[in-house]
């Protein structure tokens, strides 16, 4: 029995507030994450949909991927490699987010990470805190 090389599924042209048709792509998602740099810069769980007609090139349904991760842990080992992990999402692993047909991130999302993982993951002196809003307001 042969094998079947099986593609990506198909895409829909959705028409963007600019009033072009563009498909989802590796350069349409920065193209909506930039449209929203001041907001995302504010909150980095901004959602990304449907950006403004200045992102011309964007696509409207984009979004971002989060991790969540507990600030303190119990095993110290798992810690780091979890520190370890995001720490390659953050740098040599945006290489490869196009072969996973993905989008790389824009630098300053990228340093919001970065600042986020020295300020608020792995402090084992903090106590756990609790989300400041409910699940439903997200």
């Amino acid at each position: 029995m042969g094998r079947i090389r099986i593609g990506l599924p198909a895409v829909a042209q959705i028409r963007n507030r600019a009033a072009k048709y563009g498909d989802p792509s590796a350069a349409a998602t920065p193209a909506a994450i930039n449209a929203f740099s001041d907001e995302l810069g504010k909150d980095v769980r901004t959602p990304i949909v449907d950006p403004p007609a200045s992102a011309a090139d964007a696509y409207p349904i984009c979004g971002l991927t989060y991790l969540l991760v507990p600030e303190q842990g119990k095993d110290p080992k798992k810690q780091d490699m979890v520190k370890q992990f995001i720490q390659f999402i953050l740098t040599d692993g945006q290489n490869t987010a196009g072969s996973l047909y993905d989008a790389k991130l824009p630098p300053n999302l990228a340093d919001e990470g970065h600042k986020m993982k020295a300020t608020r993951c792995w402090e084992r002196s903090r106590p756990p805190r609790l989300l400041s809003r409910k699940v439903t307001e997200l």
